[in-house]
Protein backbone atom coordinates (compact mmCIF):
# COMPACT_ATOMS: atom_id res chain seq x y z
CA UNK A 1 0.00 0.00 0.00
CA UNK A 2 1.35 3.17 -1.15
CA UNK A 3 1.16 6.58 0.89
CA UNK A 4 -1.36 7.84 -1.63
CA UNK A 5 -3.49 4.52 -0.99
CA UNK A 6 -3.50 4.82 3.13
CA UNK A 7 -4.53 8.35 3.06
CA UNK A 8 -7.44 7.63 0.49
CA UNK A 9 -8.34 5.31 3.08
CA UNK A 10 -8.00 7.20 5.55
CA UNK A 11 -9.91 10.00 4.09
CA UNK A 12 -13.00 7.46 3.66
CA UNK A 13 -13.04 6.74 7.03
CA UNK A 14 -13.37 10.28 8.11
CA UNK A 15 -16.07 10.75 5.26
CA UNK A 16 -18.10 7.35 7.02
CA UNK A 17 -17.46 8.72 10.37
CA UNK A 18 -19.56 11.75 9.90
CA UNK A 19 -22.60 10.36 8.68
CA UNK A 20 -25.13 11.96 10.90
CA UNK A 21 -27.64 9.65 13.20
CA UNK A 22 -30.58 10.47 11.84
CA UNK A 23 -29.75 9.11 8.72
CA UNK A 24 -29.57 5.70 9.82
CA UNK A 25 -33.96 6.10 10.29
CA UNK A 26 -35.77 3.33 8.47
CA UNK A 27 -37.58 5.95 6.47
CA UNK A 28 -34.51 7.19 4.73
CA UNK A 29 -32.28 4.64 4.99
CA UNK A 30 -31.27 3.50 1.75
CA UNK A 31 -31.27 7.03 0.41
CA UNK A 32 -29.08 8.28 2.77
CA UNK A 33 -26.83 4.97 2.38
CA UNK A 34 -26.45 5.46 -1.39
CA UNK A 35 -25.99 9.77 -0.67
CA UNK A 36 -23.25 8.94 1.69
CA UNK A 37 -21.35 6.11 -0.37
CA UNK A 38 -21.74 8.94 -3.59
CA UNK A 39 -20.65 11.62 -1.66
CA UNK A 40 -17.62 9.40 0.01
CA UNK A 41 -16.72 8.67 -3.80
CA UNK A 42 -16.46 12.28 -4.78
CA UNK A 43 -14.39 13.24 -1.46
CA UNK A 44 -11.71 10.07 -2.66
CA UNK A 45 -11.63 11.88 -5.70
CA UNK A 46 -11.09 14.73 -4.90
CA UNK A 47 -8.65 13.58 -2.19
CA UNK A 48 -6.96 11.61 -4.99
CA UNK A 49 -6.56 14.68 -7.69
CA UNK A 50 -5.26 16.76 -5.08
CA UNK A 51 -2.41 14.50 -4.53
CA UNK A 52 -1.80 14.27 -7.69
CA UNK A 53 -1.47 18.25 -7.87
CA UNK A 54 0.58 18.49 -4.83
CA UNK A 55 3.02 15.63 -5.92
CA UNK A 56 3.41 17.20 -9.43
CA UNK A 57 4.34 20.49 -7.94
CA UNK A 58 6.77 18.63 -5.46
CA UNK A 59 9.00 17.38 -8.32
Amino acid sequence: MTQEDALIVISHIKVLSIVPNRCLRPLDKTFSLYNWIFLSQKYILLQANFLKISRVQLQ
